[in-house]
């Protein structure tokens, strides 16, 4: 986790450029050559910081395939970062996570809710982008940071998570194909994923391999037989 200290935080924030070129251009490379850093970076950010973090998204999406916004700023510069945001994501160019929290607690604050849920239109009609958006109840401006940070990466690192899940499951099915425990957690990871009609399949599988384990009893294969159902009629 890197962070950056401004010396001037809105000055630096709100123009963008100068900050987003030292971080993609000095910064980044720094980090690759001296750090075994996953390419899958995520910019995170609070008030004018997810005004910044939401751009840096937007305009080096090869760079930062994930963005946590919380309580952002969008209306600087007039509402440029949202102009750019309804711009791209028409395009189907920028694609990740990106995950926008904000509080209702004094709504008249900087953060200025009317154009966080204008963001929040814009990004629920992009496909390629996995967006989540959480409206916290009862917390303020300068309080959704205690939280929102830690939600954000939840969500966020939650598919790679699967990804891994997903991995660790054909791995082990490579030795026991015919265990329909391991097919049903591959199926879970698929339908995490998004890749609903794969999971399907799995579950398919997983079902016909439930009367071949002699070690379930009677109860427990009409359990499972039953779950695994309601998990096939879910990908429909």
């Amino acid at each position: 986790m890197i962070g950056i200290i401004q010396e001037d935080r809105d000055t630096e924030l709100l123009e963008k450029n100068k900050l987003l070129d030292f971080i993609t251009e000095e910064v980044v490379p720094l980090l690759n050559k001296n750090y075994n850093i996953s390419q899958n970076i995520t910019i995170a950010g609070h008030s004018f910081g997810a005004y910044f973090a939401t751009y840096a998204f937007l305009k080096n999406n090869n760079i930062f395939n994930s963005c946590i916004a919380i309580s952002p700023a969008y209306w600087p510069n007039n509402e440029d970062v949202l102009q750019l945001m309804a711009k791209i994501v028409k395009t189907n160019s920028v694609t990740g996570n990106f995950y926008l929290l904000t509080g209702d607690k004094r709504w008249d604050e900087i953060s200025l809710r009317k154009y966080i849920f204008k963001a929040q239109k814009i990004l629920n009609n992009n496909k390629k982008i996995r967006f989540s958006f959480y409206d916290l109840k009862g917390f303020s401006h300068n309080a959704t940071p205690t939280v929102g940070f830690g939600l954000g990466l939840n969500f966020i690192y939650d598919e790679w998570e699967w990804k891994n899940i997903l991995e660790e499951q054909e791995v082990r099915l490579m030795d026991f194909p015919d265990f329909w425990g391991h097919l049903e957690i591959k199926g879970d990871a698929l339908f995490h994923l998004k890749r609903i009609s794969e999971a399907k399949t799995v579950y398919q599988e997983a079902l016909r391999k439930v009367p071949i384990d002699k070690d379930l009893s009677g109860n427990e294969k009409i359990e499972i037989t039953k779950r695994l159902n309601n998990k096939i009629k879910n990908c429909y």
